[in-house]
C-alpha cells in the first residue's frame, strides 16, 4: 500500500513539471521561415548585420529573457545580396569578380560562427 505522502509528492512533482513545460511554446515565423521553441513570445529587434566583406544586410533578433536566462535567434536576410553588394561604396579589388557577392553569402555561416566565438561573455 502506497503512503499518502509519497503520492502527494509525486503529484506535486508532475504538476510542477507540467506547469514549467507549458511555458515553452513553438513560435512559427513565416516571414523569416523558421520555427523554434521559446519560453514565451519573443521580442523582435530589427538589426543591420555587417558582413565579412563589407556589405550590410537587414536582420532580426528574436529573443526572450526569463529567470535570468536569454534565448535568442538571429536571422539575416541575404535575399538581395547581389544588389546590396553592387550598391556598396567600399569596393575592393576582389569586387571585380562577378560572383563576389556569392562568396559573401556562402561564407556567412563561418563568419557568424567566428563572430560568436569572439564575443565578450
Amino acid at each position: 500500500m502506497a503512503r499518502p505522502g509519497i503520492i502527494a509528492g509525486i503529484t506535486v512533482l508532475v504538476v510542477a513539471t507540467t506547469l514549467q513545460a507549458q511555458e515553452w511554446a513553438t513560435y512559427s515565423n513565416r516571414v523569416d521561415r523558421f520555427e523554434e521553441n521559446f519560453p514565451g513570445q519573443p521580442k523582435v529587434e530589427e538589426i543591420k548585420w555587417p558582413s565579412e566583406y563589407g556589405a550590410v544586410f537587414p536582420g532580426r533578433v528574436y529573443s526572450v529573457e526569463q529567470n535570468g536566462s536569454r534565448y535568442s535567434i538571429t536571422v539575416i536576410d541575404y535575399t538581395d545580396a547581389e544588389r546590396i553588394h553592387a550598391a556598396r561604396t567600399n569596393h575592393t579589388e576582389a569586387d571585380r569578380l562577378p560572383i563576389y557577392w556569392q562568396v559573401d553569402v556562402q561564407a556567412s555561416i563561418a563568419y557568424a560562427a567566428t563572430k560568436f566565438r569572439q564575443r565578450q561573455v
